[in-house]
């Protein structure tokens, strides 16, 4: 597959070039005559890929690696959710319905509540600790169970794509201080930062101030004083990265010809 980024990233090393040269390399007064790079040409290469473009990260997605058994597995599991919801409807109508004129009555009530959350929450656990599940199918059933019986954030549950579980499932297991009472809820946690931490990126209102701001800086004028005011303002990390994108030319990837 070419790579549709390729000729954002050749203005990128175009303009990265000419800075780090400009910055580096050439004198003060030619470089203060001659002007430098236009501020067109700057912006351009900013918005077509400069220091504000970031390829998307990769948030992994659930994979479909599962077990012989899984198919009967995932069926079992629904059928426990649609026994779990239709159970849930006839304890919410008859809670309802009650008068409460006793406190045996409150008390059976507050007792069948009780462990249909506890049955809930294992029938979740279950789910999300069952390796032979592929994760795309642990997806499709705590989904479902939010829908027809309750969201399984309001038990503790985080909810995410789930394409981190089984490295969740990993990691924790494998964690000596891992509270095993509650590893099942533990574990869709790990997931969920995991996949927050991939799926962070600058915003589109930060790129674009960025990019303004970057772009004034630039074109004051022309002048070197303008570059070093844009670097000065630059962390240690960022004048490499400039430099780095000046030193490597992005090559095009050829289009995929098949075996």
């Amino acid at each position: 597959m070419a790579d549709i980024l390729y000729p954002a990233k050749k203005l990128r090393h175009k303009f990265a070039k000419s800075l780090h040269k400009t910055y580096y390399e050439e004198p003060i007064d030619k470089y203060a005559v001659g002007g430098g790079v236009s501020t067109a040409v700057l912006t351009a290469a900013l918005l077509g890929g400069g220091l504000a473009m970031q390829e998307p990260p990769e948030v992994l997605l659930p994979d479909t690696d599962a077990a012989p058994q899984a198919v009967q597995l995932a069926e079992s599991f629904k059928s426990e959710i649609r026994t779990l919801a239709e159970e849930r409807a006839a304890f919410l109508s008859m809670k309802q319905g009650s008068a409460f004129t006793s406190d045996e009555e409150l008390l059976a009530v507050k007792q069948t509540g009780n462990e249909m959350g506890q049955r809930s929450e294992r029938l979740i656990g279950r789910i999300v600790m069952s390796d032979a599940l592929s994760e795309t199918q642990a997806a499709e059933l705590l989904t479902k169970f939010s829908d027809r019986v309750a969201p399984i954030s309001d038990m503790g549950f985080a909810e995410s794509s789930f394409g981190y579980l089984r490295e969740s499932r990993a990691a924790a297991q494998e964690n000596p201080g891992t509270d095993w009472q509650n590893i099942s809820k533990e574990i869709t946690q790990i997931a969920a930062a995991r996949e927050a931490a991939d799926s962070k990126q600058m915003g589109t209102g930060e790129k674009v101030g960025t990019v303004i701001f970057m772009s004034i800086v630039l074109g004051l004028g022309g002048t070197l004083g303008g570059l070093i005011t844009f670097l000065g303002a630059m962390s240690a990390g960022g004048t490499r990265t400039v430099r780095r994108w000046a030193e490597n030319k992005p090559k095009p990837k050829k289009p995929y010809a098949g075996h």
